[in-house]
């Protein structure tokens, strides 16, 4: 099962209810429909349900990211293994020929995707959140919220992991809600794409490189460098 969460909060302080996966049929999709789902949940040859939102030309080139809190009680073999699956899925975002480019930046420094290890585990209501916004959330083990303006253009993004994260899952989930980051917001629900697209719904967290219909969506959602 597909242990990542996607939520967002829009500009004007209100929820989206919005469906976190799109079933389709067990077969490939046209890379345009599969593009069209993970950024817009639209189903193949239908409107979107979702806003499409992404980083500014301006700011893509320059998002910062950083893990500003770790709980006292989170396990240092998981803190330790995140940091280096966020600098793996980091590369991969970075060498995808976009102007998305994404640097780690030190303590102190406010990031635009702020990361928080969170002593809890799956399935829990979450304490003390990081944000008032995610109030009242059950946790996954991994999760993202993204917040944008009027121009749904993304202006910040907040990424949690479970101190139960599956040892073995941690550069998947890690890659999978980096690029959810970006503005890639819909897993897709397929039999044909559980061992094809980080996106899917089902299955083992096992993919840790982007590929295929997935680089391809982040290549058509931002322009070239």
């Amino acid at each position: 099962m597909k242990l990542g969460v996607l939520a967002f909060l829009c500009c004007l302080g209100s929820a989206l209810a919005a469906q976190d996966y799109v079933s389709v049929p067990d077969e490939a999709l046209e890379d345009e429909a599969f593009y069209r789902l993970v950024a817009c949940a639209a189903e193949p040859r239908q409107g979107c349900k979702k806003p499409i939102v992404r980083w500014s030309n301006k700011d893509a080139p320059h998002l910062t990211l950083r893990i500003v809190s770790v709980s006292p009680q989170y396990p240092n073999q998981s803190h330790s293994k995140i940091h280096d699956a966020l600098d793996h899925a980091i590369a991969q975002i970075n060498a995808a020929g976009t102007v998305v480019q994404i640097t780690r930046v030190p303590a102190r420094e406010t990031p635009d995707i702020a990361v928080h290890l969170v002593a809890q585990t799956e399935g829990e209501v979450l304490r003390s959140p990081p944000d008032p916004d995610i109030a009242g959330l059950t946790l996954p083990s991994g999760y993202v919220h993204v917040w944008w303006d009027e121009k749904t253009r993304l202006t910040r993004a907040l990424i949690l992991f479970s101190s139960d994260i599956p040892f073995e899952e941690i550069y998947s989930i890690a890659l999978e809600e980096l690029l959810q980051s970006t503005g890639l917001v819909t897993d897709i629900k397929s039999d044909y794409y559980v061992d094809k697209s980080i996106f899917s719904e089902d299955g083992p967290n096992e993919i840790e490189t982007l590929q295929g219909q997935d680089l391809f969506a982040l290549q058509r959602h931002y322009p070239a460098r």
